[in-house]
């Protein structure tokens, strides 16, 4: 008798733990959501070359871009552009902003 009680018991058991059991499935991984490739604006900044200007050969300045955001107010960025002057390649080759004294603006509209 002894052995049926634990024969019905681990049955028991089995039946309980086979009832339990879940297949585990792993979770997905969600795709990353890509933001879509914004196309920056792209705007010309004219600077003074100052190699073209020694000797009076027109044009005296020479176009470089920039690019800016599209929903960027592209005149203050422009103007920014220009007083931040050429950068250190453009400015290797002659490239300079003459700025007459100013230092910047302050209102722009």
């Amino acid at each position: 008798m002894n052995i049926r009680k634990y024969l019905i018991i681990f049955l028991g058991l089995i039946y309980w733990l086979a009832a339990c059991h879940q297949t585990l499935q792993p979770t997905p991984t969600p795709e990353p959501i890509i933001p879509p490739e914004i196309q920056m604006t792209e705007v010309t900044i004219y600077f003074l070359d100052e190699s073209r200007f020694a000797v009076g050969a027109e044009p005296y300045e020479n176009g470089v871009t920039r690019s800016f955001h599209p929903d960027a107010f592209l005149p203050r960025l422009a103007l920014q552009a220009y007083f931040d002057g050429p950068r250190e390649d453009e400015a290797a080759q002659g490239l300079s902003a003459p700025l007459s004294g100013c230092t910047g603006f302050s209102e722009f509209s």
